[in-house]
């Protein structure tokens, strides 16, 4: 049996100098996802929220002499960070496109740029390029690059940061002449610095806000339309989600698309619990304290089970207090949601309520039962599913379709079987996150196998290559 040949797309990272403000002649706005949310209520709080920033839309402008010689558009994303006066960066290549004859284009864009989580960073800075290519044999390169196997969000993980510097600098080569004609990026790129504040304690002009956040560049000839955007307020635009554009409010209430300037369209979202990962090293301590607690049916007795799995318990506790993917509201639920698991299984397996309560005494947990109910209904409405691509190729890298793929989750068990499509994929865009096994069967081939371990909100590719 052939193991799986498993593809991680990594976003690419490097440390580089990041400076804020607003770039010479471009201009931006924030648009609520709610209308007459304040921007104060909207502010993004350091090291107290969760936030994911996705680039939603593309629209880019032929003006100022950008048609000489150029066949392809190739849409790319710079995202850096400052943490604590350590500089973050990820470069991304989003899409490439073939050049309309007309003046204007919609690119479609989907990415996640950047999962903050937490969001420790001090300030924000995003870059968008529109660059050129002007020979069809440079095209592949940059398809390459901007396959979904090759890229993900920008996180802060030290792992991630560590390996990645690398592709970054081949990036950066890949984005300089001959490769990509240096006019049209210098005319099309847009670029826009927010700071993330420890409070919402007054409501600041620079602050990263949830909601959409529209980047237009004023490097071009400035067209009618971004005078008037300019002057409107935040609920006289609105990203129009199904035809993916930016949109004006008329004096008498009609909506006008926004013409004639290049634009970004970013969302930056907010949630209030990540979820469980269940490949740490704080689940697994967690998991087997509760697994303790079935020596109670072989006669071991309550103090000595309790003892054992409290000590399981309070090893997970020091791990995830160290996991900086955590903010510490999360941290205590976790805890606790931990804790009453095991008092509910050691009751489930025989010991008296009272008991149980004197063995498992821990200061500041006397309300464990009702957080713990409390977080999995935060849990049930969060948006923490994870997305995976499965690739089902033969030897020779050809893809198989048709085949049969089942997906299973190691934690829990369940199962469930789906078929590749005419590309020899599987698209899984509501996945719970944790630890998966996948199977590809096919007639005339070895049954193949590839294990995975998918976080909360993850974007993430597996291939399965067949003998």
């Amino acid at each position: 049996m052939k193991v799986a040949c498993l593809i991680v797309g990594t976003f690419l990272l490097s440390c580089s100098a990041m400076s804020q403000g607003i770039q010479s002649g471009d201009t931006w706005k924030w648009i609520p996802f709610t209308s007459n949310t304040s921007a104060k209520d909207a502010q993004i709080v350091r090291n107290a929220q969760y936030v994911s920033v996705k680039i939603q839309a593309a629209h880019v402008s032929y003006r100022s002499g950008f048609l000489e010689n150029i066949k392809q558009i190739v849409v790319t994303s710079d995202v850096s960070f400052d943490l604590d006066g350590r500089k973050v960066e990820g470069s991304i290549v989003n899409r490439t496109w073939e050049k309309s004859s007309s003046s204007e284009d919609d690119i479609p864009v989907n990415d996640l740029l950047a999962d903050l989580s937490p969001a420790s960073p001090t300030s924000f800075k995003l870059t968008v390029d529109f660059s050129g290519i002007g020979e069809d044999r440079f095209k592949r390169v940059f398809d390459v690059l901007a396959n979904a196997d090759v890229k993900t969000a920008l996180n802060l993980s030290p792992g991630v940061i560590a390996k990645s510097g690398l592709a970054t600098s081949i990036m950066q080569k890949f984005l300089a002449t001959p490769y990509t004609s240096d006019k049209p990026k210098s005319v099309l790129s847009m670029s826009q610095g927010f700071v993330i504040y420890s409070n919402r304690n007054s409501e600041r002009v620079d602050s990263l806000n949830e909601g959409y956040i529209v980047v237009i560049s004023g490097s071009e000839k400035k067209s009618d339309d971004l005078v008037r955007v300019k002057n409107l307020g935040s609920n006289d635009l609105r990203f129009d989600t199904g035809s993916h554009s930016l949109q004006m409010k008329q004096n008498d209430g009609t909506w006008k698309l926004f013409t004639g300037n290049s634009y970004v369209v970013l969302s930056v979202t907010v949630d209030a619990v990540r979820g469980t990962d269940e490949s740490s090293a704080w689940y697994k301590k967690f998991s087997e304290a509760d697994r303790t607690t079935e020596k109670l049916l072989t006669g071991d007795p309550l103090e000595r089970v309790s003892k054992d799995a409290m000590a399981l318990w309070q090893e997970g506790s020091t791990l995830l207090s160290a996991d900086a993917n955590y903010i510490e509201g999360e941290r205590k639920k976790i805890r606790l949601t931990a804790l009453d698991e095991i008092k509910k299984d050691l009751k489930k397996n025989g010991a008296n309520e009272t008991a149980v309560k004197q063995q498992m005494s821990v200061p500041g947990a006397e309300d464990s039962e009702k957080i713990a109910t409390a977080y999995q209904s935060e849990l049930a409405e969060a948006k923490l599913e994870a997305e995976l691509t499965v690739h089902v190729r033969d030897a020779e890298g050809r893809p198989i379709s048709g085949a049969e793929v089942t997906v299973q989750n190691t934690n829990t068990g369940k199962s469930f079987g789906t078929r590749t499509d005419s590309s020899g994929d599987v698209y899984l865009k509501s996945l719970k996150p944790g630890n998966y096994l996948l199977r590809s069967i096919e007639k005339g081939f070895k049954v193949t196998e590839g294990l995975v371990a998918v976080q909360p909100r993850e974007k993430k590719s597996l291939e399965l290559c067949c003998d």
